[in-house]
């Protein structure tokens, strides 16, 4: 085995690992500090009156300073209680020092609670960095913020807007059909179906023009993806001979069909 020289026993309450956060001046009167704090003050009796009720067990008077005792395996066995006047004092040099960098509330949070103590610790955190101006100003968020929804507007009339869409393809049924043309009225909710043996555009073009523009007429708008079916050709000329706007669904965010998406299952 290597050799070494011993090391010393650390003492929980020493005050080398809290000078860089509080001052000699501060650290020599904390104790003086803690009874200035009515909370604190009240504490400090209760422990010394009754060191055994159960609201104090967590605490201890050692040099005439107030520790509360550590339940984590992490940090110090004794957590210095610090009074409301010097938390500003210690949240600022944990996040605000240039050796500290800025950190978020949860890894600010964790240094702060392994050396100190005092009620509502995680709050008094959060809010601190989350008001601090430079966090604020140079660290960008992870994400783009959400954006509001902007629905599809109910039209005021039947067959105004259609959705158009394709279902399977499925096992080959008697009849050699495989896929099920779906189209379904915005306004009414009505739909209309056609089973057909392919997907290709002249089928889709027959079942629009056949099962829909004859029997209920040209819709003003119709949405579909951005399969190659519906952008063919013989889709488009029979778009265009009706005058109907063809709309285009966001690539791979089906949700903006939505009303024909979500008759899928039911068929």
């Amino acid at each position: 085995t290597l050799s070494r020289y011993p090391v010393a026993d650390c003492d929980p309450t020493s005050t080398d690992s809290v000078g860089c956060v509080l001052s000699t001046s501060q650290l020599l009167h904390l104790g003086d500090e803690q009874r200035r704090d009515p909370d604190i003050s009240r504490l400090i009796q209760q422990l010394e009156s009754s060191p055994q009720d159960a609201s104090v067990r967590m605490f201890t008077l050692k040099d005439h300073t107030l520790y509360r005792r550590n339940l984590s395996p992490h940090g110090h066995d004794l957590l210095l209680v610090i009074p409301k006047h010097l938390r500003s004092t210690v949240l600022r040099e944990l996040h605000d020092a240039p050796t500290t960098g800025h950190l978020g509330v949860s890894r600010t949070y964790d240094r702060v609670r392994r050396r100190f103590y005092w009620p509502g610790l995680s709050r008094s955190v959060r809010r601190y960095v989350n008001a601090c101006e430079i966090c604020q100003r140079r660290k960008k968020p992870s994400r783009l913020p959400s954006r509001y929804l902007q629905p599809i507007d109910i039209p005021s009339e039947p067959f105004f807007r259609v959705g158009l869409d394709l279902l399977g393809p499925f096992p080959t049924s008697a009849s050699g059909n495989k896929w099920v043309a779906v189209a379904t009225d915005y306004a009414t909710r009505y739909a209309v179906t056609r089973a057909m043996p392919t997907s290709c555009a002249t089928d889709v073009a027959d079942f629009l023009l056949r099962d829909l523009i004859l029997v209920y007429g040209a819709p003003r708008q119709l949405l579909t993806d951005r399969g190659r079916t519906f952008l063919s050709k013989v889709v488009d000329d029979i778009l265009r001979s009706c005058s109907t706007q063809h709309k285009l669904t966001t690539s791979y965010h089906p949700q903006t069909n939505g009303l024909t998406e979500r008759l899928k299952p039911h068929l």
